[in-house]
C-alpha cells in the first residue's frame, strides 16, 4: 500500500487520466474526462463539481467542490420570529434559493455568525436589524430584517430563614427577588411547588433540596433560576457526631 504522500507523487509524476463529475439540483450525475472540459448550463440551480484524477498506475485522488456553479435567479431569505425573548435561544433558519456555498450574518448586537443556519441570543432586549449575506460561485447576495427583542424576568430568590436544619420538620419562608409584574412556579425539590410569590414551605424528610423558581412576564417570556442543593436538612448533624 502507497502512504496518501506517495500517492500524490505517482499522481504528479505519471500520465493521469481525468474524470470531471457535475452534480446539479435537477439534474443527473453527469461524467466528462477531459483535462479542461467545458460544460454548458442548461438548467437553473446549484451545482457541485467533482475531479477525480486516476494515474497510469492506478492510483487515483479526488477533489469536491460543493455548490461552486450557481446558475439561475438568487433569493436570499431567511425565517425568524418577528418577536423572540431576552436570553432565550433561536434557531435562524436559512431559506435562500438556490442553497448558498457559504454564509455570513450579523445579528445587529455586534454578534456574528458564519454558519449556514446559526442559533442565537439576545442578551438586551431591543430591536436589532439582521443581516445575511449569502455567497455562490462568483456571486453575493444578502438580506436584512429587523427583529424585536422582549424584556425577560430576572428570576431571582433568597430565604429569609436559615436554609440548613439538623431535623424535621423544617419550615422556610422563601423571599421572591424577581423585579416586574410576573406569575411565578415555585419547586422545592421534594416534589411540592407553589405559585405565591414569596411562599412558605415544610420539609418533611432529611436530605438536599434543589430549589427552582420559574418567572413569566405578561409579554410570554418566561426563565428559570435553580438553586442546586438550596436546602440541607440532617447532614451537619450527621458530620459532627
Amino acid at each position: 500500500m502507497y502512504s496518501s504522500g506517495y500517492r500524490k507523487l505517482l499522481l504528479m509524476l505519471l500520465p493521469v487520466r481525468h474524470h470531471w463529475r457535475i452534480h446539479g439540483i435537477l439534474a443527473m450525475v453527469q461524467t466528462v474526462t477531459p483535462a479542461d472540459p467545458v460544460h454548458t448550463y442548461s438548467v437553473p440551480g446549484s451545482y457541485s463539481v467533482t475531479l477525480i484524477t486516476t494515474s497510469s498506475e492506478g492510483c487515483s485522488d479526488t477533489i469536491e467542490k460543493v455548490n461552486l456553479i450557481t446558475i439561475g435567479t438568487i433569493t436570499s431569505q431567511f425565517s425568524i420570529p418577528d418577536s423572540v425573548c431576552r436570553n432565550q435561544e433561536y434557531n435562524f433558519v436559512n431559506t435562500t434559493a438556490p442553497p448558498p456555498a457559504n454564509s455570513s450574518w450579523d445579528f445587529g448586537d455586534g454578534t456574528t455568525s458564519t454558519e449556514i443556519s446559526p442559533v442565537k441570543k439576545y442578551t438586551s432586549a431591543g430591536t436589532y436589524i439582521i443581516k445575511l449575506v449569502n455567497h455562490f460561485s462568483g456571486c453575493i447576495d444578502s438580506v436584512s430584517r429587523p427583529i424585536f427583542v422582549k424584556d425577560a424576568p430576572l428570576p431571582d430568590f433568597t430565604s429569609s430563614d436559615n436554609t440548613q436544619s439538623c431535623k424535621t420538620p423544617f419550615t422556610v419562608q422563601f423571599t421572591n427577588l424577581t423585579p416586574g409584574d410576573n406569575t411565578y412556579i415555585w419547586e422545592f425539590g421534594d416534589g411540592a411547588n407553589s405559585t405565591d410569590i414569596n411562599p412558605t414551605h415544610t420539609y418533611t424528610d432529611t436530605g438536599s433540596y434543589t430549589v427552582t423558581l420559574i418567572a413569566a412576564s405578561n409579554n410570554g417570556c418566561v426563565d428559570t433560576i435553580v438553586k442546586s442543593q438550596y436546602i440541607q436538612i440532617g447532614k451537619l448533624c450527621y458530620h459532627s457526631q
